[in-house]
């Protein structure tokens, strides 16, 4: 039996090198395959570097947003989960194809897109959380203590080499 993920990577592979070869013929017929391949390999590192920019730049924005909410004391969870999806986007601009790329920018430009993906992603980490599916870890003082479940006791130890003592002349 094959995997849902396996089949939808299979999927995503066919459909980018379908949209690789329909692009390049359609241009091959018209400028001629020299310039079809240029053209494409030029907006393939296009898309790339716009990726890259999309992503620092989101990065940035997201940690100055967090920062903020948590000085006002309220939690970041729209603000980051917004950021990250914008980051998401970005990093499917940087994978080479027209697929992903189509994908990547419908999720950077249309804001309701992503307030959709989140409504389903909090709904889907909730519903896993109630269910017991996910384990939240709250981490300070240096001891991680369960939130949700779990054993509550936790040791905490330090590894000592041992080592034997050196001889001087």
């Amino acid at each position: 039996m094959l995997s849902p993920l396996l089949v939808l990577g299979l999927t995503w592979l066919i459909a980018e090198f379908y949209l690789f070869s329909t692009v390049f013929n359609a241009l091959a017929k018209r400028w001629g395959e020299g310039q079809a391949l240029l053209s494409m390999t030029l907006s393939v590192i296009l898309s790339a570097l716009v990726g890259i920019k999309l992503i620092r730049a989101q990065g940035v924005k997201m940690l100055i947003q967090t920062q903020k909410r948590l000085a006002q004391g309220a939690p970041p969870s729209e603000d980051l989960l917004d950021g990250v999806l914008v980051a998401l986007g970005g990093l499917a601009l940087v994978v080479p194809g027209y697929a992903s790329d189509i994908l990547g920018l419908i999720v950077i430009v249309f804001p309701f897109v992503r307030r959709a993906i989140a409504r389903r992603l909090s709904k889907r980490f909730s519903q896993g959380l109630q269910q017991g599916h996910f384990r939240v870890y709250q981490y300070s003082a240096g001891v991680q203590s369960p939130r949700a479940g779990g054993n509550s006791e936790i040791i905490d130890v330090d590894a000592v080499e041992k080592r034997d003592p050196v001889q001087l002349p």
